[in-house]
């Protein structure tokens, strides 16, 4: 992965934080949602988080983005869940309607218990 997105493990969950604090610029949008698509495709991580904690602001675009995100994810089995994620943007994701779309924990921790 790029400096955009840093990737751990969490016991069989690899977490992905995204690492721009603003997602806002269209290159950068971009960058993370091709390397997402990428990461829930390659089959070597069943179970992925999309850690949000240190995104401060980010634009529809990259939520548009997520949608290619999930897709992939359940095209290639892939569990896919968003934690971390500012009560500002959690504002903007209830108005688009997509916390209907995603699973969504508060934290990361929580995220990783839902998953087992």
């Amino acid at each position: 992965m790029s400096k955009r997105i840093e990737l751990s493990l969490e016991g069989n969950v690899t977490v992905a934080t995204l690492k721009d604090c603003r997602l806002t610029d269209e290159l950068i949008i971009h960058e993370s949602i091709n390397e997402l698509v990428e990461l829930v495709a390659s089959r070597e991580h069943p179970q992925v988080i999309i850690d949000f904690t240190e995104v401060e602001f980010l634009s529809t675009a990259f939520l548009g983005g997520l949608i290619s995100v999930k897709k992939s994810a359940a095209t290639h089995d892939t569990m896919l869940k968003l934690a971390g994620i500012s009560a500002c943007i959690m504002e903007a994701i209830y108005i688009v309607g997509f916390d209907r779309n995603f699973d969504i924990e508060p934290t990361v921790a929580g995220a990783v218990k839902a998953f087992k």
